[in-house]
């Protein structure tokens, strides 16, 4: 079994201030011994997620702060703390279209929640972890084991 930690519930855990960190932090001492899968969504989302953060909450640390978050979750990454999956693109995007056709009438979610979601099924994750109440009906659609921090 793996778990797969979207772009909310990583910086949630990351994120000391953050409303949803003691229940990320909860969750992954729950989930201590599963494997956390990084994939190429995670590469494109969350460093521009921390970027749009910086810009987005002054004064809650300078631009470097932002950085340094960055780079430990690189370093985090590189250490095995998360385990890089590598998964096709294109064979994620079409799961994705796919989720999108079949659930995305019932669920209201984003295209990069469809590609968290595609990208889960797509690395055998069973677990998937979310912070974002809409992103979590649709995994639980999809047929993964949700928790949603809150």
């Amino acid at each position: 079994m793996k778990s797969y930690w979207d772009t909310s519930a990583v910086l949630a855990l990351n994120i000391p201030g953050d409303s949803l960190h003691p229940a990320a932090a909860r969750c992954w001492d729950e989930l201590v011994e599963l494997p956390r899968v990084w994939s190429w969504v995670h590469d494109l989302e969350i460093p521009q997620t921390v970027r749009n953060l910086a810009q987005r909450h002054p004064p809650k640390g300078p631009i470097d702060h932002w950085k340094g978050l960055i780079q430990a979750l690189q370093e985090d990454v590189s250490q095995g703390v998360f385990w890089p999956e590598s998964i096709s693109l294109e064979n994620t995007f079409q799961t994705a279209r796919l989720l999108s056709a079949q659930y995305g009438w019932h669920n209201r979610v984003g295209a990069v929640d469809l590609l968290h979601v595609a990208a889960a099924q797509k690395s055998g994750c069973s677990v998937f972890v979310t912070g974002d109440r809409q992103q979590a009906g649709l995994a639980r659609s999809a047929g993964l084991k949700t928790l949603l921090l809150d």
